[in-house]
């Protein structure tokens, strides 16, 4: 009779071998070890075939903590540490972080702790080796539903399934509940999200007053990423030398000197180094920011790192009572919250605002789809052709294909000028120092 009762360490190797005896009845025996390092020997089978696949049945049993009753009395006391969820997705992402960039590896523990969270609250299940492949297909089928893409749902099958075959590899479970199931078919025109922000919305974002708490100069980036289609990191990290006015352009290019909250060093997506075109709006978006003093933190170092950041925000260093407080000028790592509370006061921010233009019942707008509205805008209204639309966003034509889209027409600088952004007649950011109010705001700062 086997039993699950117990627990062994999760180092525990069995280093069963099979072998054989001449002085035996039964001529191959296997040799292994229990968790407490006693050294087992048993009969198997005539057959060294036979042996060699029950061994390896068997090794599986051990580990799982499945164990007779005569190498229970062995065992004693010890249990074996059998895998939660969270400890699985933790021991995976610690084994791979080695080979992952800071970024990669957050982004990745964050969507793959969601992904794996969804066992335990939908499925209900507590250790990572009672997921089957119900489970994972049920998972699968709940993020079609909430409307997330096909190109989203299936990297999602992808990071289940090499999270199991890592821990198959490290003997921490004996099975990939998602080794065969299939990526999901679909047609270009479902493949991934094509959420733009229609006009209207855009119009509504940024005439929506941002608090003067707020230090990052949130509406000339909205505003400059709809006429440019450049990522919310490569504004984050834009610094003055890269902005060439009289070109008319930004050149994007690795910075090996750039603080970031990774360490040293900046390069655009893929390392594809690019130019990116600037309209009028673009120009004066870039002219009307205050050239200012900025720094950067870096991990493992108390000291600031100067920088030329474009588009900071305020941070108040060090503490009152020590006389050392002051406000710098910082690297913005993350926009988000600042995000989401502009969607909620423009009353943008609910499960439905999605519906009538895409059929996507839940979510709102992410700040990625400012990105995918420069394309949408630049092919349907400033006529881009594909291979322009590629050349400016820095994607290959296939990621801008199934992606971001894509039409016919002619020469980048004169077409960027009839994207319908000019929003010259508003303030192009909301600064410090904008307003009486804001003023008064962040002199308190260094009171509080």
């Amino acid at each position: 009779m086997v039993s699950k009762e117990y627990e062994i360490p999760l180092d525990y190797d069995p280093r069963l071998k099979v072998y054989a005896r001449d002085d035996s009845p039964v001529r191959y025996w296997w040799r292994y070890y229990l968790p407490t390092g006693e050294l087992i020997r048993r009969s198997a089978s005539n057959d060294k075939k036979i042996a060699k696949d029950n061994g390896k049945v068997k090794v599986q049993q051990l580990l799982r903590g499945i164990f007779d009753e005569k190498e229970k009395e062995k065992l004693g006391h010890i249990k074996r540490i059998r895998m939660t969820i969270e400890e699985g997705v933790d021991f995976y992402n610690s084994i791979t972080a080695k080979y992952k960039s800071g970024h990669t590896k957050r982004n990745e523990a964050t969507t793959i702790s969601s992904i794996f969270m969804h066992f335990k609250e939908k499925r209900q299940r507590k250790y990572i080796d009672e997921v089957t492949e119900e489970d994972v297909e049920h998972i699968i089928d709940y993020y079609e539903a909430e409307g997330y893409s096909i190109v989203t749902v299936n990297d999602y099958l992808v990071y289940i399934k090499k999270v199991f075959n890592k821990l198959m590899e490290k003997k921490k479970v004996d099975k990939n509940p998602a080794q065969d199931l299939k990526p999901i078919p679909a047609g270009k025109s479902r493949k991934a999200r094509r959420v733009y922000v229609p006009k209207k919305h855009l119009d509504l974002m940024l005439e929506t007053p941002i608090p003067s708490s707020v230090t990052f100069a949130l509406r000339a980036v909205i505003i400059l990423i709809v006429n440019t289609g450049m990522r919310i990191g490569e504004v984050l990290h834009l610094e003055w030398p890269e902005i060439k006015i009289e070109k008319r352009r930004i050149e994007l290019r690795e910075k090996p000197y750039c603080p970031t909250q990774f360490g040293i060093g900046w390069k655009p997506k893929w390392g594809v180094e690019r130019d990116v075109p600037l309209n009028e709006t673009a120009l004066w978006i870039l002219e009307s920011q205050p050239r200012r003093e900025t720094f950067g933190f870096i991990p493992g170092q108390k000291d600031s790192v100067p920088a030329q950041f474009v588009f900071p925000r305020l941070k108040k260093i060090g503490r009152k009572r020590e006389g050392n407080q002051k406000l710098l000028w910082v690297r913005c790592d993350e926009v988000r919250h600042i995000w989401n509370d502009l969607l909620e006061k423009a009353g943008l921010r609910y499960d439905g605002v999605l519906l009538e233009e895409f059929g996507i019942p839940i979510g709102s707008y992410s700040i990625h789809d400012l990105r995918r509205t420069f394309r949408h805008y630049g092919t349907d209204i400033a006529l881009l052709t594909e291979n322009q639309t590629s050349e400016i966003m820095g994607n290959d034509l296939e990621v801008n294909r199934d992606h971001y889209g894509g039409v016919i027409g002619s020469e980048i600088q004169r077409k960027i000028e009839n994207l319908p952004f000019d929003y010259r007649d508003t303030s192009p950011s909301n600064d410090v120092g904008s307003t009486k109010e804001g003023r008064r705001k962040h002199l308190r700062m260094l009171e509080d």
